[in-house]
């Protein structure tokens, strides 16, 4: 069920959640949204409350100018959990997702949280050396930034979302639903 929670005077969190018990809370990545849970959310709410949402600035929650950081994000995780009054949470961050419970764990320990998950992220993010596993963060932000500021970065969207699944190729209508909600950030 879709829902939305107000965190402070200027940001409100669209979240969907269902299910009774331990709480899930999975986190999405850079301009994805709720809906790429879709299915393991789906799966998991007969066992478990499951519950997504979009950060800041991403899907249906408040466009900012301003926290589009993730130590903001992080912040903003904690006054989540905290608004619905959340324990024993199981942390599950996709993609930079990740990075947000990271801050998270940075600023607030494991308060409420007893368990997390990495989706497809290092625990060293970016790399130093070539030795180094991770991103080659100068490389990466020039082809990022090439895709996501051409007129219609459609593709840059469509062709990750085609690959990022286990399953492929990914269910195209699934794809295409992914990358209209990814232009909406």
């Amino acid at each position: 069920m879709h829902k939305y929670i107000q965190l402070s005077d200027d940001l409100t969190i669209h979240y969907v959640s269902s299910g009774k018990g331990r709480p899930l809370i999975f986190i999405p990545g850079w301009t994805m949204t709720v809906e790429s849970f879709s299915k393991n959310l789906q799966a998991l709410s007969d066992r478990f409350r499951v519950i997504a949402y979009d950060p800041r600035s991403q899907g249906r929650s408040s466009k900012l100018q301003s926290g589009n950081d993730y130590t903001q994000h992080g912040r903003d995780l904690a006054a989540f959990i905290r608004e619905l009054k959340l324990t024993d949470v199981v942390l599950i961050g996709w993609s930079t997702g990740v990075l947000t419970a990271y801050s998270y764990f940075e600023q607030f320990g494991c308060n409420n949280v007893s368990a997390f998950v990495s989706i497809d992220m290092s625990p060293k993010p970016v790399k130093d050396t070539d030795s180094d596993w991770g991103i080659d963060l100068k490389q990466n932000v020039r082809r990022v930034q090439a895709g996501v500021t051409a007129p219609d970065h459609s593709d840059v969207v469509r062709k990750f979302a085609s690959h990022a699944y286990l399953t492929q190729p990914a269910d195209e209508e699934f794809v295409e639903d992914m990358v209209a909600r990814s232009l909406c950030t």
